[in-house]
């Protein structure tokens, strides 16, 4: 019975995303001359991409907190600047014609503060798509009725994914790679691509990273293995190669990497 009910919530909660993330979309106006659009809280600007999509000739921007989900935004184009969303935007007035911020909101203190900011950084006749939590949705209301922790409110610590809700307790957790220093041509592959996990369970899997022309010699390349639940990351880990340092037959030097494959543990 429980596994009857628990697949029937995560199916809502499933087309709940889905439906959400088409209703943000609908609320951006399509245009043929270039836009400027910020995104607070861009994350790596996989989410902020298809807000450009959306609109056509975007120029994108962000806000971003994390470092590491910063550079990837640069990476793929975003300028993301450095920052905290409690804080004055690091952009000057009338910078652009929307202003996105996607379940941010809710975990800031200085809100006023925040709105301030996108109504300064906003051009006259711009607009502004900011969504929050719905605890009136149909499965936290469901959660409530039975006592249990709203899903929204589950993620409360940094040791244990999803504490207060029995339904909570187990995730899909989509498993991505994502090149950091690692050469263009090299091909990375990692196995299982989705598990299923509870809380305190662990999975080990493969990373297959087959080299394709010589790196340099002493460098090493990196590539990083991140687990996601419904688009969020929720953690990962780094895989380090050290190219040998190998000497053949005089002054030139050759390198020849072999298939690496290194097993590798996350819990949940």
């Amino acid at each position: 019975m429980r596994d009857a009910v628990t697949r029937l919530f995560k199916n809502m909660r499933s087309r709940a995303v889905a439906d959400y993330c088409r209703c943000i979309l609908k609320c951006l106006e399509p245009s043929q001359e270039e836009m400027s659009l910020l995104d607070c809280g861009c994350d790596d600007g996989e989410w902020t991409l298809q807000l450009g999509a959306r609109i056509g000739a975007a120029r994108l921007c962000g806000i971003e907190i994390v470092d590491e989900r910063r550079q990837a935004a640069l990476q793929k184009g975003i300028l993301a600047k450095p920052g905290d969303l409690n804080e004055p935007f690091p952009f000057g007035d009338e910078q652009f014609e929307i202003v996105h911020a996607n379940q941010v909101i809710e975990h800031l203190k200085e809100t006023d503060s925040f709105i301030q900011e996108i109504w300064r950084t906003l051009r006259p006749g711009g607009y502004a798509v900011i969504c929050t939590e719905n605890l009136s949705s149909w499965h936290n209301i469901v959660s409530l009725v039975f006592g249990w922790q709203p899903f929204s409110l589950t993620n409360v610590s940094g040791k244990r994914f999803q504490i207060g809700n029995p339904l909570a307790e187990t995730a899909t957790v989509e498993l991505r790679v994502r090149r950091l220093d690692l050469p263009p041509d090299w091909m990375v592959t990692v196995s299982p691509a989705a598990v299923e996990l509870g809380p305190g369970e662990e999975v080990t899997g493969l990373l297959g990273i087959r080299p394709g022309l010589a790196a340099v010699q002493g460098t090493q390349p990196r590539v990083a293995v991140e687990g996601y639940v419904d688009g969020e990351l929720i953690g990962g880990v780094v895989t380090e190669v050290m190219v040998p340092r190998h000497v053949l037959g005089g002054p030139k030097q050759k390198v020849y990497l072999p298939l690496v494959i290194k097993g590798y543990t996350r819990g949940h």
